[in-house]
């Protein structure tokens, strides 16, 4: 996450280098200071907005120490306000582990940001000598800018859940969750590239027994219980193994898994387990009981498959040799 995040760090701390020199240029061009405060606003605002923004605790410990470092050049930084203003920021900065609260309640997302806002201000007015009116103006223009801050903020929260719709949309299938036929593609063929790069690549194909007979006798939505029963069983396995994310539906009753790294062996061992797995799955529909059970087909990319297609094809093959050799097993 923090590596991640590396580049919005360097832009955040390099912002506030400029606004201070900013601020600093100001300071005796400006009769009353008043452009000076604008320019120690803007940093106030974009300390709030990176602790809104950033995910990782490294990052945020950056940025704010970098705020702390600008700010105590203003000569208002005491140990016992360093550590209100580290504290101010955590607060600001856990809002993100409570998404799902604050997308029910908009308005109280704004409300940590304003208060600390506003509370820093007032400290600044205890330490300098600033009127009344240079305040008001700047916690007014404080609070219009943080609103537009917010505003913005809740604006790109709601395009990004948009964006991670759509792409779950177009990367996964619906009904089971698995990736779908699209994403097996391209990833097939990003993996057969790692191949030439002496990285183990073991493919297993994989798909349901009999399960027509499932669909003809208790339903298609009994059958639709079954898929998403096998994928969540299969996922599982992968989750426990470190191989999330590599599962696909790549037909009606038909998936297959993408190992990269993994020697042909473990491969074998990861297939034996989703089919221990499998035999033991009971999905229940309307009082009955369905059992069911799955025909593998394994093989590892080499150099020689001429592309993944080949490859895929081998375990197809596999798969259909399982199928006819009685099903509920495994061809390598």
């Amino acid at each position: 996450m923090f590596r991640q995040e590396l580049a919005l760090v360097g832009y955040v701390c390099v912002a506030l280098v400029g606004l201070y020199f900013l601020a600093q240029s100001w300071w005796h061009q400006s009769n009353d200071g008043t452009l000076y405060w604008i320019f120690i606003n803007a940093q106030f605002l974009v300390l709030i907005y990176s602790n809104l923004m950033l995910k990782s605790v490294w990052s945020f410990l950056i940025v704010q120490s970098m705020g702390a470092v600008i700010l105590g050049g203003t000569g208002s930084m005491s140990v016992y306000t360093w550590a209100v203003f580290m504290i101010a920021g955590a607060i600001i900065f856990t809002e993100r582990l409570y998404n799902s609260f604050f997308d029910r309640r908009p308005v109280l997302y704004a409300i940590p940001p304003l208060l600390v806002g506003m509370g820093s201000w007032y400290a600044v007015s205890v330490s300098y000598y600033i009127t009344h009116a240079q305040l008001l103006v700047q916690i007014v223009a404080f609070l219009v800018s943080g609103f537009g801050v917010y505003t913005f903020n809740r604006q790109l929260h709601n395009d990004q859940r948009v964006l991670v719709k759509l792409t779950q949309e177009v990367q996964y299938d619906a009904l089971t969750g698995a990736r779908n036929w699209m994403m097996f593609r391209d990833d097939l063929e990003r993996a057969f590239s790692k191949v030439h790069h002496n990285r183990q690549t073991s493919l297993i194909v994989f798909d349901v027994d009999h399960f027509k007979s499932v669909n003809d006798t208790f339903g298609h939505l009994a059958g639709n219980q079954v898929l998403m029963a096998t994928c969540s069983t299969v996922q599982q396995v992968l989750s426990e193994v470190g191989a999330a994310d590599t599962l696909y539906r790549t037909g009606g009753e038909e998936f297959a898994i993408v190992l990269v790294d993994r020697t042909p062996e473990m491969a074998r061992q990861i297939t034996e387990l989703c089919q221990i797995r499998l035999r033991r799955l009971i999905v229940r529909d309307q009082g009955e009981q369905i059992r069911i059970t799955a025909s593998f087909g394994v093989t590892t990319m080499t150099r020689h498959d001429r592309n993944a297609t080949e490859a895929f094809r081998r375990a197809d093959k596999n798969l259909y040799q399982s199928k006819r050799m009685g099903r509920d097993r495994i061809t390598v």
